[in-house]
């Protein structure tokens, strides 16, 4: 009787895995890769943590140096920072008929200053959670990125609707560093990731295209500090508390003129 071939190894697959769809493999597609070599991860000596080199180049840029942030409170800056929608809508249905657009553009500066602020405290409360932690954690960073990325998003537009309102021609001066133009250039370079990672112009061995330092937000090529964060909501409450009720707008506007 011949014998059975001990090379042959019983079918152990489980069903789920369907090598018949496995379609379309191409053969060395990566052994040119392979053939570079790998990146080890470097752990530290104790407790398994990542290394200061780890972090900053496969988690974000210089995450190892960030390690405080003094972010201002701004949750009870105005009392009606969570009231200006509501406020403008209870005004305009019962007190004054306003056309549109200004109505538009006023209801959407509101909305959007509103989600400033509630994303700024909520930025805050995540940077201070990832510090007081290990400041190991990829997913506590990126949840305080995000919150920022999102502060950052309705910042600019409020900023943007205002100006649209008022019919200014522009909000800031190309070149000269103001808060106004540092705000878009952050809010752009974090928007646009995904464009500027095609055209190949995100920025070396980077991972995100707006990180963290002790000093504020940063990234390849602009700065905005944790403080100028809280003086823009703080310009974005002093026209909303003139522009909830728009039938007071030109008393107020002139009250603040000097």
């Amino acid at each position: 009787m011949k014998k059975a071939n001990n090379r042959e190894m019983a079918d152990v697959l489980r069903p789920e895995y369907d090598l018949s769809k496995l379609k379309g493999g191409v053969r060395g597609k990566h052994m040119k890769q392979f053939k570079q070599g790998t990146n080890l991860v470097l752990l530290s000596a104790h407790g398994g943590k990542l290394s200061n080199y780890a972090r900053d180049k496969f988690i974000a840029p210089f995450m190892s140096a960030f390690s405080s942030a003094d972010i201002p409170d701004m949750s009870s800056y105005c009392d009606q920072s969570t009231h200006w929608v509501s406020n403008f809508v209870l005004n305009t249905m019962y007190r004054i008929n306003i056309a549109s657009p200004s109505r538009q553009y006023l209801f959407n500066y509101l909305r959007r200053a509103e989600a400033a602020f509630r994303q700024h405290d909520l930025a805050r409360k995540a940077t201070s959670e990832f510090l007081a932690g290990s400041r190991q954690s990829p997913s506590q960073y990126m949840m305080a990125i995000f919150h920022w990325e999102v502060f950052l998003s309705q910042a600019w537009h409020a900023y943007n609707l205002l100006r649209y309102f008022c019919s200014m021609d522009k909000l800031f001066e190309r070149g000269q560093g103001s808060v106004e133009e540092r705000l878009h250039r952050l809010y752009t370079q974090s928007k646009h990731t995904e464009s500027v990672i095609k055209d190949g112009n995100f920025p070396k061995e980077a991972t995100i295209a707006v990180w963290l330092t002790n000093d504020g937000l940063s990234s390849n090529d602009t700065q905005l500090s944790y403080q100028e964060t809280a003086d823009i909501l703080k310009e974005l409450s002093k026209w909303a508390m003139v522009l909830q009720d728009p039938g007071t707008i030109p008393e107020k506007l002139k009250a603040m003129q000097p």
